[in-house]
C-alpha cells in the first residue's frame, strides 16, 4: 500500500510505501478525520484480501494435487496399455 502525505507549507506530496497488511495507525487516523468510520472499511478490506489469498493458496496446492494425480493416472494407462496383464497367468488357470 502507498500513502501520499501533504508536506505543510511548501506544497510538496510525500509517499510512503508499507508491506504490512494493516495501514500504519496514524494513516488510519488520518483516514479518520477526514471520513468517521473509515478505519472499520479498512480492517474489513485487510481481512477479506487474506481470505481470498488464503483460498487461493489452498485451490493452487488441490490444482498441484489434482495434476500429479492425473499424471500417475497417465503413466499407469500407458503402462497398462504397453504392458498388458494376461488375467490367466495372474489367477494361474
Amino acid at each position: 500500500m502507498t500513502a501520499a502525505t501533504r508536506l505543510p507549507g511548501d506544497g510538496q506530496i510525500a509517499a510512503r510505501s508499507q508491506r504490512e497488511p494493516i495501514p500504519n495507525p496514524d494513516i488510519i487516523r488520518i483516514y479518520e478525520e477526514v471520513l468517521p468510520e473509515s478505519a472499520d472499511g479498512i480492517l474489513s478490506m485487510v481481512e477479506r484480501k487474506q481470505d481470498y489469498e488464503k483460498r487461493a493458496r489452498r485451490t493452487e496446492c488441490w490444482l498441484n494435487l489434482a495434476t500429479w494425480v492425473a499424471i500417475l493416472a497417465g503413466i499407469a494407462a500407458i503402462i497398462v496399455t504397453v504392458y498388458p496383464l494376461d488375467v490367466d497367468t495372474i489367477v494361474g488357470a
